[in-house]
């Protein structure tokens, strides 16, 4: 664009050097800048040219170089719209350059402003990391104990949960004991109750075959010669035996035990035998 620009300014003072040599050239140019077409911009001369200026202190120019002049002229003219039109381009790239340009330049600063605001945050950080470190290892010894006293803690949640879960395992065996003796009990009564069944009937037979002696022997035998000829068949009883360890609950009968419970406390001993296989 530089280039572009000191081509147009050579041109243009080629220009004005020849407006100079040129007999009413000046008042040509201003004719020209004060009848502009509607809507175009005012132009000013009086930077570039002025009355006063004319080429009487200057050499003059020969035909031969005002024709070279008018002919570099000529050709430079055809290609002023051309440059003016590069120039515009040029001009576009680099304003959307610019935005590019901005927009990074924005990212930059606003990447710069967030390290800064990193490096004041480390800044801080390393001002209280000696004390940051001695809070670290005070916590770390202290959880060291800490840890420590929760071993201990669930040692003592694991030793109730167990002790716990004997309780309500040894429950459950006791219901199922109590199920056992009351059922051992049910047994032995049946085997009392059919026994005394049977020593009834003997005692029935025992009685008939007394009664039947005695009618056959009271009329000849003495009545003094046995006490006991004319006595009754025993009575026979069977009872609990009792010692020392049982004699202070022999009155307690074996509690009934619902089936239900019964099923339920199985149930579960039978689920804990299937987990500690």
């Amino acid at each position: 664009m530089a280039s572009l620009l000191d081509s147009l300014v050579s041109h243009f003072d080629l220009c004005v050097n020849a407006i100079r040599h040129t007999e009413g050239g000046y008042a040509a140019v201003r004719n020209a800048a004060s009848n502009q077409p509607p809507g175009a911009e005012p132009v000013s001369v009086s930077g570039v040219m002025s009355p006063s200026q004319h080429t009487d202190d200057e050499k003059p120019l020969s035909d031969e170089e005002r024709r070279e002049m008018l002919g570099v002229l000529e050709t430079d003219a055809n290609q002023v719209e051309d440059v003016v039109i590069e120039l515009r381009e040029r001009l576009n790239d680099m304003e959307s350059r610019y935005e590019i340009i901005t927009e990074h330049v924005a990212n930059l600063s606003a990447a710069y402003n967030d390290t800064i605001s990193t490096f004041n945050i480390l800044e801080s950080i390393s001002e209280h990391l000696p004390g940051y470190l001695m809070a670290a290892s005070d916590f770390k010894l202290q959880w060291e104990d800490t840890k420590l006293a929760i071993q201990e803690q669930l040692d003592e949640l694991e030793a109730m949960r167990i002790f716990y879960e004997n309780y309500h395992a040894s429950y459950d065996g006791l219901l199922l004991e109590v199920y056992r003796r009351k059922q051992n009990e049910e047994k032995v009564k049946g085997l009392i109750k059919k026994t005394m069944e049977q020593i009834q009937k003997i005692r029935e037979a025992d009685m008939r075959e007394r009664e039947a002696f005695r009618g056959d022997v009271e009329d000849f035998m003495p009545g003094d010669l046995w006490d006991g000829v004319g006595a009754a068949a025993p009575q026979w009883d069977i009872v609990q035996a009792t010692n020392s360890s049982t004699k202070a609950i022999e009155n307690k009968a074996t509690p009934d035990l619902s089936k239900s419970v019964v099923e339920a406390a199985g149930k579960r001993d039978r689920e804990r035998q299937r987990l500690n296989r």
